[in-house]
């Protein structure tokens, strides 16, 4: 059985430039799972007064972080999960995507139905379920294979908080600190 794991993290601009965050800041801002108010009042509020603003703002923190090799932390990160968890489950392909901007859940997932999996395990990377992370990614898995003739078994990981393997590995990261004075 052809099995392919899909994590997905939040996104991050493509850039760190003005019109890059203002991008992202819209397409994270105007999902409704994230803002949920009028759909005109929401795009008034994006679009003409958070955007404008945040976009100045965030432009120059994500400069500040922004790495000069591989460019954003969070998808750096987020790619090498996914090389980290290929080398550990060798029996899976390992994929990765991002909520808002790029790599796209749908551009992704085009790519993987053309491997043609028996199953697809997505899994946000957020522990606790929340309608505005875990609940849009479900949203957006859900579109983007809808139109699509043949669909594998899906298999969606809504939350993971719970799990005792990552309690242990907290405990295991806690143990590296003086939690003592806390």
């Amino acid at each position: 059985m052809k099995k392919t794991l899909l994590i997905v993290n939040l996104g991050t601009p493509d850039s760190p430039s003005y019109w890059s965050v203002f991008k992202y800041l819209r397409q994270f801002l105007s999902d409704e799972k994230v803002l949920d108010i009028n759909p005109i009042l929401r795009f008034l509020l994006v679009n003409f007064i958070i955007c404008p603003i945040r976009s100045l703002s965030s432009s120059k923190t994500y400069k500040e972080i922004w790495h000069p090799e591989y460019g954003s932390p969070l998808l750096h990160n987020t790619k090498e999960l996914s090389k980290v968890l290929s080398d550990k489950l060798p029996n899976i392909d390992v994929r990765y995507a991002m909520r808002y901007q790029s790599p796209s859940i749908s551009s992704v997932i085009d790519d993987i139905l053309l491997d043609n999996p028996d199953e697809l395990i997505i899994l946000p990377l957020f522990p606790h379920y929340a309608a505005a992370t875990t609940g849009s990614v479900y949203k957006e898995v859900s579109r983007c294979l809808s139109d699509k003739w043949v669909v594998p078994k899906v298999t969606f990981i809504n939350q993971f908080y719970d799990n005792p393997l990552f309690i242990d590995a907290w405990v295991d990261k806690a143990k590296d600190f003086d939690l003592n004075h806390l």
